[in-house]
C-alpha cells in the first residue's frame, strides 16, 4: 500500500550501526524503536496470517516469534559491536 500511495518502505529498513559503548547501542534502540516495533508488527501480521492459514492457534506463535525476533535482534546488535570486530581480526588464526 505504501508503494500505491507514491511512498516507499525503505523506513522499515533500519540496521543498527557499528557502535563501542553500550550507551552508543542503547541510544540507537531509543532512536529507531519505532521502526523495529514497525518491523516487528510487519512480519507478526505476515506470519501470523500464514500461521492462521495453517490451521495453529496464533496465541500459540506470537510469543515464540516476539523471542525468536529479540534474540535475533540482539544477536545482529552484538554483530554490530566494535571492540568485538577488533578483537576477531586481531586473532593470528
Amino acid at each position: 500500500m505504501l508503494v500505491l500511495a507514491g511512498s516507499s518502505i525503505k523506513w522499515l529498513a533500519v540496521a543498527p550501526s557499528k557502535w563501542s559503548h553500550i550507551a552508543d547501542a542503547i541510544g540507537q534502540l531509543q532512536a529507531h524503536a519505532t521502526q523495529y516495533l514497525a518491523l516487528f508488527a510487519l512480519w507478526a501480521v505476515l506470519f501470523g496470517l500464514g500461521v492462521k492459514a495453517l490451521g495453529f492457534r496464533l496465541a500459540s506463535f506470537l510469543p515464540s516469534f516476539a523471542l525468536v525476533f529479540a534474540v535475533s535482534l540482539l544477536l545482529y546488535f552484538l554483530g554490530q559491536w566494535i571492540r568485538r570486530l577488533t578483537t576477531i581480526s586481531s586473532r593470528p588464526w
